[in-house]
Parts: structure tokens; sequence; C-alpha cells
């Protein structure tokens, strides 16, 4: 990097604050990618107490206690160092929280997790609470549209944005979606969410909605793809395109839930 300068700069690899110190003075702008699990409370797993509105605001609490959640701890540190570059003039910064992605080649393939079960020719499908969790999902284009907004707008210069979806599905609503899609009827099984497999993709716990008012009302953004639209274009890549069999391998134990489905 020595001796060159650039325009601009999109980090979505983690890793920020090494970023920042390659990056600092030879860049104008910087993108930086974080997550929406930097919110203290939203995590994968029971509720751990911190209440959250819904949807979630950009000053909703964070992660800054190490001890809670060590890795999102990380990533608050990393927005932070991020910021400091942009207040001591290194270069003109926007932050922008993800929540999962979706879409082709999106890592971790989540909506697998019910693709497979159709590819393999499961009838019955564990619904955690009836599947009424509500989700915040970004589909990969959609998302890819903030990164530009962000980039051409000077507004976005020193703020912190959730970008997202604008429309989210409950988990019902995106397996329906995606068995419709694939030809598939399921018999859905009801299971009190404390009883369900843990493999569970998006985390069954608690609904997880974040608020783009200002990402909308700073830098116009609106999807670019439906929600549905983009759920159905994902279920029918994923049968044509099957990850490696280790993707979410431990979400396939298909006795463990034969068991729970025969003890309702």
């Amino acid at each position: 990097m020595e001796g060159k300068r650039f325009d601009a700069a999109i980090n979505t690899a983690g890793r920020i604050k090494l970023v920042v110190e390659v990056l600092k003075g030879q860049v104008e702008r910087l993108i930086s990618i974080g997550g929406m699990g930097v919110y203290r409370g939203l995590i994968a797993g029971p509720p751990s107490g911190t209440a959250l509105p819904i949807p979630i605001p950009e000053d909703a609490p964070l992660h800054t206690d190490p001890t809670v959640n060590k890795f999102y701890h990380n990533v608050y540190l990393g927005e932070r160092t991020v910021m400091e570059g942009h207040e001591n003039g290194y270069f003109r910064a926007t932050v922008l929280r993800y929540p999962a992605i979706y879409g082709p080649r999106a890592v971790p393939p989540v909506e697998w997790y019910w693709v497979k079960r159709i590819l393999d020719g499961r009838k019955q499908l564990i619904l955690p609470g009836g599947g009424m969790t509500l989700v915040q999902r970004g589909y990969a284009q959609n998302l890819a549209h903030a990164v530009i907004l962000s980039l051409e707008n000077d507004r976005a210069s020193g703020q912190i944005y959730n970008a997202g979806d604008e429309r989210s599905l409950t988990i019902k609503a995106i397996i329906d979606i995606i068995a419709d899609a694939l030809g598939h009827q399921w018999e859905q099984i009801n299971v009190p969410i404390d009883s369900a497999p843990q493999a569970n993709p998006y985390g069954i716990f608690s609904h997880s909605l974040l608020d783009l008012s200002k990402i909308k009302s700073e830098l116009g953004y609106r999807d670019i793809v439906g929600v549905g639209e983009a759920t159905r274009k994902t279920a029918l890549w994923l049968k044509d395109n099957p990850p490696p069999d280790q993707e979410l391998a431990q979400a396939f134990d298909y006795a463990e839930e034969d068991r729970i489905i025969q003890s309702q």
C-alpha cells in the first residue's frame, strides 16, 4: 500500500482495526461493514435480560462490556476505531450494520436449512413457537445498494446506519415461500421454543427487526428486490447450487428432530 492512494475502500472482511492502520491517510472514503450483533441483548440463545426496542434504532445499547460477549464487543471496538479515524481526519467513514445476508453465494447459506430438507424429502418440519418470530434479513443486492448510497452521498460521512430489507417475514412466511418455490408441502409441527433444536437458523428466541428510518430518510434507501421475490430466488439458486456438505452440517440431525416430533 505504500505510496498508493484511493478514492474509496469498502471493508467487508472484519479485522477493521488493522485495516484502519493500513488505510489511514491513503483513502478518501471508508465504508465499514459491521453487524447487528453489536446490539446488546441481540445474540443467538435464550434472552439475555437486556430489553431492546423493536425495531432496534442505531442508538440502542451496544456490547460495550467484553465479559458479556467478547466477539461482539470486538465488533463494537471496531466501529469505534473507524469513527475515531473519521474524527481524526484519516478518511471520511461510514459504518453499516448488516443483518444476516441471504441470496446467491451468501455465507452461511441460512436458507439451505429448509431447502436441503425439501431435497431430502422431509415431510415434517418443526416450527419453534409456531414460526411467528420476525427476523431481520438483508438480500445481498439490497445491501449492496446501501453501500453504493453510502459512497455517493456526502451526508453519510461520519454516520452509522442499520441496513437490511425494508420488509421482514416471520420464520413461517420464509418457510412457506421456499416450499412454494420448490413445489413442496410441509406438515408443520409447532413446538415450544425451549424444546426446539438449537441449530435453528436466524435465532428463534426473539424478534430481531432493525429500524431503517435513518438510512431511508438520509440516503433514500429502498429495497431493490422485494423480500418475497428475494426469498424465492435464493431457494431456487440453492437448489441448483448446493453448498458443501459441511455448511450448517450440525443443523440436519433428523433423528433428533423425529424424536422431538414424536414427543409432541
